[in-house]
């Protein structure tokens, strides 16, 4: 596969650049039809934080692989980290979002994120720095069935299979 360039490749860009300005404009457009929903503007400063960073770190992966294979994996690590640090934020993962249990889910970023600094982002290296997050997200849930948190067993599955598939497609992308 080639890197995406010229017309087409910009047009995609725009229609997802476009896709996150309008995710984060959609809380505004509600608040003016309902009170359930009531965003400050630190709210909205930290919505286009979280969904430009990730829209950045997806481009730089699309520039270190030409390979589809590493680029889903990639959006799919980002997924989890974004959907990972959204929910906790929004709602709690253990408990409610105020929960200091919700911190474990650090640990589990922090493996992502070294591991892909000590891989340098190489699929191979990615591969094993997804197995480790998978394995970090399944340390905390058994912290968190240990100590008595509750049980979090569906979202523990949700998030391991979003490492694990994003693993297995950086190992296609690495052979």
């Amino acid at each position: 596969m080639t890197v995406m360039t010229g017309q087409r490749g910009n047009r995609i860009r725009v229609a997802a650049w476009s896709t996150a300005a309008g995710l984060v404009a959609l809380p505004l457009v509600a608040m003016q039809f309902t009170q359930e929903v009531d965003w400050t503007p630190a709210d909205f400063a930290f919505a286009a934080a979280m969904i430009g960073g990730v829209g950045i770190a997806f481009e730089l992966a699309v520039r270190t692989s030409a390979s589809a294979a590493y680029r889903i994996a990639a959006g799919l690590a980002l997924l989890a980290a974004f959907l990972l640090v959204w929910i906790n934020l929004a709602v709690g993962i253990i408990g409610s979002e105020d929960n200091a249990a919700n911190l474990l889910f650090a640990g589990v970023l922090a493996v992502a994120i070294g591991g892909t600094v000590a891989a340098r982002a190489r699929a191979a290296g990615m591969r094993r720095a997804m197995i480790a997050t998978a394995a970090a997200q399944v340390a905390v849930f058994m912290v968190a069935l240990v100590a008595g948190f509750g049980f979090i067993g569906p979202i523990t599955v949700l998030f391991a299979g979003l490492w694990l598939a994003s693993a297995w497609l950086f190992g296609r992308a690495a052979a």
